[in-house]
């Protein structure tokens, strides 16, 4: 609470999804969703992670060894040019799946300001549910950082309080 450095590294593990009869069917390790920093590191050791380009979700591929890189929310508002994607992670199938993801987020005392001029959703269709149903994004909640601004009033919004409000909502 109130900390300089609220930047961290949170260790994801995935079981296996399903039984004999289930262990075709896709099943959602982690629903859709952008990150709120600046930058996030993800070091998995299997395939699962998932982004949607606007029309279909696509596999992030999986080079073991590597890091996948992710921009979120805090860079979007720093830059229009980096976007924060909708991803997901799917269950895995066959073994437990491990993610070492370490969330790079500016300092608690950041000051955000409510976006007066831009919209949270973007409008596009969004496959929300595994069995090919399209869904609108422009009336969904993401957890976003944009969303939680846009709940206040125009007064400047400490990051590390949009961060607080966040896990309360993740914890409910």
């Amino acid at each position: 609470d109130g900390s300089e450095k609220i930047s961290l590294m949170r260790l994801f593990h995935y079981f296996v999804a399903g039984d004999n009869e289930t262990s075709e069917k896709e099943v959602l390790g982690s629903s859709p969703h952008r990150d709120w920093g600046l930058l996030t590191l993800i070091l998995q050791d299997a395939p699962g992670l998932e982004y949607f380009d606007g029309f279909v979700w696509k596999k992030v591929p999986y080079i073991p060894g590597s890091l996948v890189v992710n921009g979120g929310d805090f860079l979007n508002m720093l830059c229009e040019d980096f976007k924060s994607p909708i991803h997901r992670v799917l269950a895995p199938t066959t073994e437990n799946r491990m993610s070492f993801v370490f969330f790079f987020y500016p300092s608690y005392e950041t000051l955000l300001r409510p976006p007066s001029s831009r919209q949270s959703g973007s409008g596009v269709e969004i496959e929300t549910s595994l069995n090919g149903d399209k869904h609108s994004d422009a009336g969904m909640e993401f957890n976003t950082l944009t969303s939680i601004l846009e709940s206040t009033d125009d007064a400047p919004f400490q990051f590390g309080d949009a961060v607080v409000l966040k896990w309360k909502g993740v914890q409910a």
